[in-house]
């Protein structure tokens, strides 16, 4: 019986885990085409790449010190923006701009990320021309995609209600049919 608590327990936190990171890659999904605009209307304004990034990551610091002191605990922690909080202490603390960036995308571990990372370091090499052009595709791709990842929620959401519905229904049934057959004489 405790080998069968012992295996439950570590499938159970397995389970658990691998939602958790599911969660977190949707968040991170979810995140890219604001980080995405951010980043395109900075760069429109004038900033410099480096300038952008930490203007964005010093904005999330900022608001993530204002939630902990109105709640004690942390919340809310967003990965993607965690990443670039790190990339900046990073870059400020003399590593190159080009490989952090690279680094970032390899570390957010997904292919939108890995893209914009790239993008990044490669305009540092080449130069900035294109790259307003560059962004504003990729911020229309990653709209696209928060809207097909929206469309999905809902119908995920759509399903996880059905099943209620059939035993709400299966009750009207029971509550209608069950009083008509105890009334029939026979």
């Amino acid at each position: 019986m405790g080998i069968g608590f012992a295996v439950f327990v570590i499938i159970s936190s397995s389970q658990k885990e691998k939602e958790e990171k599911k969660k977190e890659f949707r968040e991170m999904k979810l995140d890219y085409p604001q980080i995405i605009n951010k980043f395109n209307l900075y760069i429109k304004s004038g900033m410099t790449i480096r300038k952008a990034w930490f203007k964005i990551a010093g904005e999330y610091e900022k608001d993530q010190k204002e939630k902990e002191q109105i709640s004690a605990k942390a919340c809310g922690r967003k990965k993607a923006y965690e990443e670039m909080v790190n990339v900046m202490y990073k870059i400020s603390g003399g590593a190159s701009e080009g490989e952090c960036y690279e680094e970032y995308g390899i570390r957010c571990n997904l292919s939108e990320y890995r893209k914009f990372g790239m993008m990044l370091s490669q305009n540092l090499r080449k130069g900035t021309r294109g790259l307003t052009e560059l962004l504003e595709r990729e911020a229309e791709n990653a709209f696209e995609q928060r809207k097909n990842l929206a469309k999905k929620a809902g119908e995920e959401a759509g399903t996880k209600l059905m099943i209620p519905l059939f035993l709400m229904l299966i009750i009207v049934f029971a509550i209608v049919i069950v009083p008509a057959f105890f009334s029939i004489r026979i």
